[in-house]
């Protein structure tokens, strides 16, 4: 598990708020009270669902639902099976109005995204895609490879540049400084790159129908390749003694 776990973390390059891997997380608020719905996908494929209860009276201030768990509802297999849809078949956690959801991937290599409604029909908060994040809606990354990486809003064409800084060998723990607020909007062509260091979290505050997607530089990736193979070479012989 361990094994597996480094292998997706370690070598991601590209990074997705409409598709979540183990690095990143979205966090959607909950100001209104009702009983909401949650369709977990993967690859655009429905996986699971559970219903959140926004009680004004009581519940936790926040919900940390992990996509990759087997512990929620799976939707019917058979075609015949009908679901009303009403949510009473579902799991319930129960949340305090005015609270927030987040939700992130605990194990695998990704690939997710998340749908969240209200299940009564007069209710006024708008449905949640996190392939489309609005205003109130976070998407929080940890890049653990150093080098250049390129952001980009894709539904609005707009970019922006991230340089995380490898941390230097010491003899104390190394501790990340704290998380980097960005506003979406204000990402532009003209900006100078954001400094981060090694696991330093990144939070994009959501305007309105943004993805953010963070792709490492293609040189990077050529400059890191041969250490990493070098690595694999010297595994691969201690294996075959």
């Amino acid at each position: 598990m361990s094994l597996r776990l480094n292998r997706h973390v370690l070598e991601q390059t590209r990074y997705d708020s409409g598709l979540l891997g183990q690095l990143g997380f979205v966090v959607h608020p909950y100001p209104d009270a009702g009983h909401y719905k949650v369709e977990i996908y993967r690859h655009d494929k429905l996986q699971q669902a559970l219903l959140i209860d926004v009680n004004a009276s009581s519940g936790d201030s926040q919900l940390s639902i992990d996509l990759a768990a087997t512990e929620h509802k799976r939707p019917p297999q058979d075609p015949c099976c009908c679901d009303d849809d009403s949510g009473s078949n579902y799991k319930s956690r129960q949340l305090a109005k005015g609270g927030y959801a987040l939700f992130y991937v605990g194990s695998g290599s990704g690939g997710y995204h998340v749908k969240s409604y209200a299940l009564d029909p007069d209710s006024k908060q708008d449905s949640f895609d996190s392939t489309r994040l609005n205003r109130g809606d976070l998407f929080g990354i940890t890049l653990i490879r150093p080098g250049h990486y390129h952001v980009t809003n894709t539904p609005k064409k707009r970019h922006g540049k991230i340089s995380v800084e490898a941390v230097s060998a010491s003899k104390t723990p190394y501790q990340p400084p704290e998380a980097l607020q960005i506003e979406v909007d204000t990402l532009t062509d003209n900006n100078k790159a954001v400094t981060l260091t090694q696991a330093q979290g990144m939070v994009f505050h959501a305007s309105q129908d943004d993805r953010i997607l963070i792709e490492l530089d293609a040189d990077t990736i050529k400059k890191q390749q041969p250490e990493e193979n070098r690595k694999t070479a010297r595994w691969s012989k201690h294996r075959r003694k």
